[in-house]
């Protein structure tokens, strides 16, 4: 499920929330079954026509394969160079306690053709 609504012209927010269940997780054939759910909730700012910033919270949560849980914050700040040419930072912090992965820092550049 998702919710999307635009703020304004420049702020735009959005939350998915999911839900899985699986009887055979990774094909091993066995008695298992894993339930996890979570989602999103992120704050998009249109700084200009080639600029924006994107604040995101996401967590999963699984009380039958603790290794699947997450929950993290990432700040990113992207622009535009061309229509399909994207640069930008990005920050993610682990949140879990204890800290059970780690924080990272990315540059980005991502295109579409």
């Amino acid at each position: 499920m998702d919710v999307n609504g635009v703020l304004n012209p420049r702020w735009n927010l959005f939350g998915l929330y999911v839900w899985g269940r699986d009887n055979n997780p990774q094909g091993a054939h066995l008695a298992l079954r894993e339930r996890h759910a979570g989602g999103l909730i992120e704050l998009d700012y249109l700084l200009n026509e080639r600029s924006v910033g994107v604040l995101r919270y996401d967590v999963v949560n699984s009380a039958d394969r603790p290794d699947l849980e997450h929950r993290r914050v990432t700040a990113n700040y992207s622009y535009y160079v061309r229509r399909n040419l994207k640069a930008g930072v990005e920050f993610t912090k682990d949140l879990r306690t204890p800290k059970t992965g780690s924080d990272a820092f990315s540059l980005v550049l991502d295109t579409a053709f």
